[in-house]
């Protein structure tokens, strides 16, 4: 449903999005795209996208935010949903608005300017995670994901996504 190099909306200016940012309904329009790995290009990303950090490099932005809709069909035929992350270095993963994955760095009430506690265990491969097929509906899904770095200093983040559905 969703592999590497997927396309992806994204928002790299250090702002606030709250929580209306992980909606299905929020207005994204004004937001770049590109296809994933997204990060600052630091060699991890391969032909993906090169992400902002903001306007000093040793006073990076803590989050940055990543959206995108993937059609989905009777998600409920399928046991259950395997997402794959790349992340570097925490993150929280929505779907339709419901929080699924948070890595263990990422505080639970992580606010935009909030760092991740420590870096990523291997920044190079995919931490996989399971999720119930309820998750999702039938059609439109939207999937919404934060990325933060460790500190204003980090030379890197990175972000890459996959989704599929298993059948025991």
């Amino acid at each position: 449903y969703i592999s590497s190099g997927h396309r992806w909306k994204y928002l790299d200016s250090g702002s606030n999005q709250e929580i209306a940012w992980r909606t299905k309904d929020f207005d994204d329009s004004t937001w770049s795209s590109g296809p994933s790995e997204l990060g600052y290009g630091s060699n991890d990303e391969g032909s993906g996208t090169t992400l902002s950090f903001g306007p000093d490099s040793s006073s990076k932005y803590p989050t940055t935010y990543f959206r995108t809709n993937v059609e989905l069909s009777n998600p409920s035929a399928y046991s259950f949903f395997i997402i794959k992350l790349k992340y570097d270095d925490g993150a929280a993963v929505y779907a339709n608005g419901l929080e699924l994955v948070r890595t263990n760095n990422l505080a639970p009430d992580a606010g935009y300017d909030t760092y991740a506690t420590s870096g990523t265990p291997n920044e190079r491969i995919y931490h996989e995670y399971q999720v119930p097929s309820s998750s999702f509906v039938d059609g439109v899904n939207h999937l919404a994901v934060e990325i933060h770095n460790s500190s204003p200093n980090s030379s890197d983040i990175s972000f890459d996504l996959i989704l599929r559905g298993e059948v025991d």
